[in-house]
């Protein structure tokens, strides 16, 4: 499904277990997440910062942080929904796209979920589920699932909205 590289190490996501191999020795190992009770693993991907860490999304309302040392998993649930895609920005906050309208984020300090999600400012033929994610300079500008695209403030930890209706005076 999905693949990062950490550490001299190549980590596969795959639905029911993550493999594990040394890039040197090809030295293997496996973590069957079935008993996690999490659904199927849907996305994995290294967060930046000065930790850096390896996270994993689930089919069931999850992330997990894989510990390297021990090859195991800490599951944090919330009510995301499925996991399409992980996003991780430069301060360590872990972005989360799933099926439903708007974005997520996961902080691993506080172990907390965050929804954004903006009204309907664009125009329809904007309208899609491809969420992106992007840090360009000293901003993370993000697309957000269906609608929705701005600045993320973190001080005041909210996306500040961009429209592209020019009928509106903040276009």
């Amino acid at each position: 499904v999905d693949f990062v590289e950490y550490d001299g190490m190549l980590y596969f996501a795959c639905p029911d277990h993550l493999l594990a191999v040394d890039m040197k020795t090809r030295e293997q190992k496996v973590l069957s997440l079935l008993s996690l009770g999490v659904g199927r693993l849907t996305a994995i991907t290294v967060t930046g910062g000065q930790e850096k860490r390896i996270y994993a999304g689930f089919s069931d309302n999850a992330v997990a942080r894989l510990d390297v040392e021990n090859f195991s998993m800490q599951v944090h649930k919330g009510k995301i929904g499925r996991v399409r895609t992980l996003f991780p920005d430069p301060e360590g906050l872990l972005w989360i796209s799933t099926q439903k309208t708007g974005i997520w984020s996961y902080n691993s300090d506080t172990d907390r979920f965050h929804h954004y999600e903006h009204s309907n400012n664009v125009m329809s033929y904007y309208i899609d589920t491809l969420a992106q994610v992007k840090h360009v300079g000293d901003k993370v500008w993000v697309k957000m699932n269906k609608w929705g695209f701005g600045y993320y403030d973190r001080a005041n930890d909210e996306i500040i909205p961009l429209s592209n209706v020019r009928e509106q005076e903040d276009h």
